[in-house]
């Protein structure tokens, strides 16, 4: 799990797919940095839309991204791996409860702290 999105975090997820979840305008930025790099960015956003918590430019430049997928009212429900090395993330949508696993080898997390489902 990663609190930030460096040069360096890019340089590991290069080509692989990562999630990250956030709507504020840091989540937003990161987004956008890690967009150019990863094969697949998966955005787990709590709330109904993006506008109620970013700037209409960054919402804009995601919207543009053919590799983000902005997945609203969604939320991480589990994480797999193994040997200290994450595999896989779940989440679930708020509405329909329908969960889904993705093979995902990096985690960011931009917003307040959620809590970390374990088992």
């Amino acid at each position: 799990m990663h609190y930030w999105a460096s040069a360096v975090e890019t340089r590991l997820c290069a080509g692989q797919e990562v999630a990250l979840t956030g709507a504020g305008n840091s989540a937003g930025q990161a987004v956008v940095f890690l967009a150019g790099k990863v094969k697949k960015l998966w955005m787990v956003v709590r709330g109904k839309r993006l506008e109620d918590t970013m700037s209409r430019y960054l919402i804009d430049r995601i919207k543009a991204l053919p590799n983000v997928e902005v997945l609203t009212r969604t939320e991480i429900c589990g994480f797999e791996g193994a040997e200290g090395s994450l595999q896989r993330v779940r989440w679930k949508n708020r509405d329909t409860a329908e969960e889904t696993v993705r093979d995902v080898g990096m985690f960011f997390l931009s917003s307040a702290p959620i809590p970390i489902p374990t088992g």
